[in-house]
């Protein structure tokens, strides 16, 4: 049997495998298809917006499947060892295109390649966030920082692959990414069977008993009840905006780089912003849920929220005319972005929390909480995409107009989330109160 310490490593590692592959995905799949493949600019976004349909679909639908029939750490650990490998395969697809370039074929193959790799995504999300909540036995701070550790090591790997990234020869990449593929499928294997021999012990058994008893509503019981959760209903348009400009920042980061640093002399600098603008804002994530512990994650994100907001404005007023600058504001933009979204994951659990003490259920669930929050924030993430395209084909217009878009994008972002989040009362006496009756609760139940 492995010591129960190494589920920190373990969560760590299952963290580091999703991010490496979704990292490379989201950054260059975009572009790949429109600088490299000529697909036709209404095609892809027809495919973006008919993928948008299942994209918000699947959310709700394999949480309320997962938290009904799979709930079990067992089975959730399970179905990570099957989806993991197949999220690396459809990756593949988007590499290797079936049919000829130029060809009208293609934006089925994108569309085709979206699904899929969602689905896998989905799973993995859903079942990876839903052991935060499920592994009773350890700190949900901890192995929320042992995800960030995670994310961040596998953001490492976009300064190996913006090396070998070339738009006219994807040769050199496309082995780079099947062999990174291939030991990550290896990854997923491995990590997830020596979770298992951890997990299964007496307490999480005693755990699953318990879970069994409580009654799981159907999905549309589900959604009426949160449809009256007005925190939830709140944090979920938050979210929306905070998903859209993560994905945007993520698609738009090679387009700034060609733009505002287009000598070829200046790869290596390229190479270089974009690995630390991935990888900054999971380093800084560390002291930001260490912050969290003492000043509360609400206000921690609402400080965010005001520091983005006043050095976008600051960079606006600057203009265009110095590079390092723009440089700055590329790693910033990424910082404050990610490290709120890495955040906002602490915050669902607060409001699964307080969905279980609304709503008087003997166990909380998890995936239902989590699917339904992606599933309304999807949109932002397909929205992301179509409009950083608008801005490739938009490449021969003069650098100020691009410049003043890429800017008002986290402005206007900003001062929406901070308008809303001020409405958001899980805080404070409340979330206290509510934490400390539910494991009043678990107490009872225990015994």
């Amino acid at each position: 049997m492995l010591d129960k310490k190494f589920i920190y490593l373990f969560y760590c590692l299952l963290s580091f495998f999703k991010t490496t592959i979704h990292y490379i995905h989201t950054v260059y799949y975009v572009q790949t298809y429109i600088s490299i493949y000529k697909i036709n600019p209404y095609s892809f976004w027809i495919a973006e917006c008919l993928f948008l349909i299942w994209n918000s679909l699947n959310d709700p639908l394999f949480a309320w499947l997962s938290d009904r029939y799979t709930s079990s750490i067992d089975n959730r650990l399970n179905n990570l060892t099957l989806c993991g490998p197949l999220l690396c395969l459809s990756s593949l697809l988007f590499w290797y295109p079936l049919v000829g370039i130029n060809s009208s074929l293609l934006s089925l193959q994108l569309l085709l390649s979206l699904c899929l790799y969602d689905t896998f995504l989905t799973m993995i999300d859903l079942n990876y966030n839903s052991l935060l909540i499920d592994i009773s036995l350890y700190k949900r701070e901890i192995l929320s920082s042992a995800s960030v550790i995670g994310s961040a090591l596998g953001s490492l790997t976009l300064f190996s692959s913006y090396l070998v990234w070339d738009s006219s020869n994807l040769r050199l990449f496309r082995i780079f990414v099947t062999i990174l593929t291939i030991l990550i499928m290896y990854g997923f294997l491995i990590v997830t069977q020596s979770m298992k021999q951890i997990l299964y012990c007496d307490h999480a058994k005693s755990n699953q008993e318990n879970i069994s008893k409580g009654h799981i509503p159907t999905l549309w019981q589900f959604i009426w009840g949160i449809s009256r959760h007005r925190n939830y209903l709140v944090f979920s348009l938050v979210n929306l905006i905070q998903v859209f400009h993560c994905h945007f920042n993520s698609n738009s980061i090679p387009l700034i780089l060609n733009i505002f640093i287009p000598s070829s002399s200046s790869s290596l600098l390229s190479s270089i912003l974009l690995g630390i603008s991935f990888l900054l804002p999971h380093l800084s994530n560390i002291y930001f849920v260490y912050l969290c512990k003492s000043q509360s994650t609400y206000y921690v994100i609402l400080g965010l929220f005001y520091v983005k907001l006043f050095f976008t404005l600051y960079l606006f007023i600057q203009g265009n005319n110095y590079t390092w600058l723009i440089c700055l504001f590329l790693v910033s933009n990424r910082i404050f972005t990610e490290g709120i979204c890495k955040l906002f994951d602490l915050i669902i659990t607060d409001l699964i929390d307080e969905d279980q003490f609304m709503h008087q259920r003997i166990s909380p669930l998890p995936a239902l909480v989590f699917g339904t929050m992606t599933f309304l924030s999807k949109p932002g993430q397909t929205l992301a995409p179509i409009i950083s395209s608008h801005l490739f084909y938009s490449i021969d217009k003069a650098q100020k107009g691009l410049f003043n878009k890429i800017v008002m994008i986290p402005i206007v972002c900003s001062l929406c989330q901070i308008i809303l989040w001020n409405k958001f009362t899980l805080r404070g006496y409340r979330l206290t109160s509510i934490r400390s009756m539910l494991k009043h609760s678990n107490e009872q139940i225990n015994i």
